[in-house]
């Protein structure tokens, strides 16, 4: 395999002039490049560019977009309706009910929503006062996120929620999480992962320095539950545990609960041991990050302090209904640190990604290049590359370092290389030349 190097300027992604949507995507789109010519741009299912309407047409996302508005029960409300979920949020004192989301294609009909009534806060024991004005609400193409503000020395904490489900029902996975589904056609719609901590920025928060630096295990020391109430309500309770005494704290932090609107994540899982084929061949991960918009450390091989560290990216893209792929490239945008070739190839990882994906992986490699931080790195697929993809669902990757891929003993810490996931203007992508070209193509302008 011959290891592309740095990309020149001029060896860049061909420009997309144009981008046009697909009929009942969220996460693909068209793209026209020059001489009229198209190639298929699938993101994943946690990257969508467009949302759905009740007729299933595309409309291009802005989180951003809000209008005022008056409730049908006279309360002044925030509503950010040009998403995946539509975002509701009163703007007065009211902690009932003061924050609604309903899926895209029930947006106008209000058939299906969740609503949340913030009941109380307690801090080491105490009842505190927590107007929803302190609460930090984020509205994203992925996730909505509630945060409370906390503060160092705090030992021990309780939140309570009340929901509201309408068209919706609820079930617990495997992982703990919280999925809500459609009563009406069974579709996925939220989920309530695991709470978090991060810091006043919004960032998952770490532990530890230098090579030792990996995301906070917080699922020792923080819990939540999900209880039906008599009334069909649900109380949400997301609370401290003992382990959360011993947690290496910042003066002010956040305590984080999101609600994502795929089943899909992106993200890095690592591993160190004192022995390399420990580091390198076990079957699960210590460490994993599936959260954060961007990570420096994504893809390093490296040895510190006696010990070797692995950490590999694992990326997925929605290619359903992709037609006779003859070419495609995945491209990455470069984040902070750069040192080394990455190779990248099947993963085999779940929609959500978890630790035991660390090994979730075929064993050829279908490109490799020479990593360019602040840049966008263009993996050419080969002919198993292109077999691979997957026309029926969801395609994915894994990129590794290059010691890592050829099981080459690191010897020192200077193997680092970062890219950017979601929640920035560098979504991953896979850009497929299709063997028929698209049809009806112009006829999508409208939407």
């Amino acid at each position: 395999m011959t290891i592309k190097t740095k990309i020149p300027l001029d060896k860049s992604p061909p420009v997309i002039l144009e981008r046009l949507p697909i009929p009942g995507k969220r996460s693909q789109e068209y793209g026209r490049l020059s001489g009229n010519k198209f190639v298929r741009i699938c993101y994943g299912l946690s990257n969508p560019h467009y949302s759905l309407d009740a007729a299933k047409k595309p409309h291009p996302i802005n989180p951003e977009f809000w209008e005022d508005v008056i409730t049908p029960a006279g309360k002044a409300a925030r509503v950010y309706s040009q998403n995946v979920v539509s975002m509701g949020r009163l703007t007065g004192t009211s902690k009932n009910k003061y924050l609604g989301l309903r899926p895209d294609v029930c947006q106008v009909a209000n058939t299906e929503s969740l609503e949340f009534d913030l009941v109380g806060v307690e801090f080491d024991g105490a009842p505190v006062s927590m107007p929803v004005s302190k609460l930090k609400i984020i509205n994203s193409r992925q996730r909505c996120r509630q945060m409370i503000p906390a503060f160092l020395g705090l030992s021990s904490f309780r939140i309570e929620l009340r929901l509201h489900l309408k068209g919706l029902r609820v079930e617990k996975n495997p992982r703990g999480e919280f999925w809500f589904f459609s009563l009406y056609t069974g579709e996925f719609r939220f989920r309530i992962r695991n709470p978090v901590l991060t810091d006043i920025a919004g960032r998952p928060l770490t532990q530890g320095t230098g090579m030792n630096e990996k995301p906070l295990d917080a699922g020792k020391a923080l819990f939540h539950s999900l209880t039906e109430n008599a009334d069909g309500s649900f109380s949400y309770i997301k609370e401290s545990c003992p382990g959360f005494k011993s947690l290496e704290l910042p003066g002010n932090f956040w305590i984080d609960a999101d609600i994502y609107y795929s089943t899909a994540s992106d993200g890095y899982i690592g591993r160190d041991d004192y022995s390399w084929d420990k580091a390198r061949n076990s079957a699960s991960g210590e460490s994993i990050s599936d959260s954060a918009s961007s990570y420096n450390r994504t893809m390093i091989c490296d040895y510190w302090s006696s010990r070797y560290f692995v950490n590999r990216a694992y990326i997925q893209m929605d290619t359903d209904g992709v037609i006779n792929p003859a070419s495609g490239s995945v491209v990455v945008r470069g984040y902070d640190n750069d040192d080394s070739v990455i190779y990248i190839q099947e993963g085999t990882q779940g929609s959500s990604l978890a630790l035991e994906d660390f090994s979730a992986f075929t064993e050829s490699a279908f490109d490799s290049l020479t990593w360019v931080a602040g840049s966008d790195n263009e993996f050419e697929l080969n002919s198993a590359g292109i077999a691979a993809i997957n026309t029926g669902g969801l395609t994915c990757y894994c990129l590794r370092e290059t010691q890592d891929y050829n099981n080459s003993t690191p010897t020192t810490d200077t193997n680092k290389n970062g890219m950017y996931f979601y929640e920035s203007a560098y979504d991953p992508y896979l850009s497929i030349v299709e063997g028929t070209p698209p049809g009806g193509m112009f006829f999508c302008k409208g939407f």
